[in-house]
């Protein structure tokens, strides 16, 4: 890739809205919306490698089986936006992911890390390529290159899908 490019305020603020639509929509536990966010041949690393529509539908189905689900939130936070070429757009962000504790006002954080993004706009409209999640853990040991990262054994309790 090139060296880093300006990217306008429209656009910074467009793929933070990407983030937030893909917050809500896993948190809400809507299928169709966080498939909106992919490009369709789009790849997620998270658990396990899922790249299609159809590999990502699966996985968020999973997902929802999640013993913190419902009753979870993502908050993604201090997006660097380190690389820029054209409309492709290389991301590392914070994420952490809160539980409230049941028949309490009170919460927990049940995962944090970081996403190395690539971001796509097609249309003027943001769009996940490519979704890596990482463990707080591994902040060190990475380059943050776009390559395929290990990913942690088990990452979110996906319980088991039935045959």
């Amino acid at each position: 890739m090139s060296a880093a490019v300006p990217l306008s305020a429209e656009d910074r603020l467009d793929i933070m809205d990407l983030y937030a639509r893909y917050a809500w929509a896993m948190d809400s536990g809507d299928t169709e919306a966080f498939l909106d966010v992919f490009l369709p041949d789009a790849t997620l690393f998270m658990s396990r490698k899922a790249t299609g529509h159809a590999e990502l539908r699966a996985w968020h189905e999973r997902f929802l089986k999640d013993s913190g689900f419902p009753g979870s939130q993502h908050f993604a936070t201090q997006f660097r936006f380190v690389e820029v070429e054209g409309n492709r757009v290389r991301t590392r962000v914070y994420v952490a992911r809160l539980y409230r504790l049941p028949g309490t006002t009170h919460s927990t954080v049940i995962w944090q890390g970081y996403y190395t993004d690539t971001c796509v706009k097609v249309d003027g409209r943001w769009f996940y390529e490519l979704k890596n999640a990482h463990e707080a853990s591994q902040l060190r040991k990475h380059e943050f290159t776009a390559t395929d990262y290990p990913v942690a054994e088990q990452f979110y309790d996906l319980g088991t899908v039935p045959a």
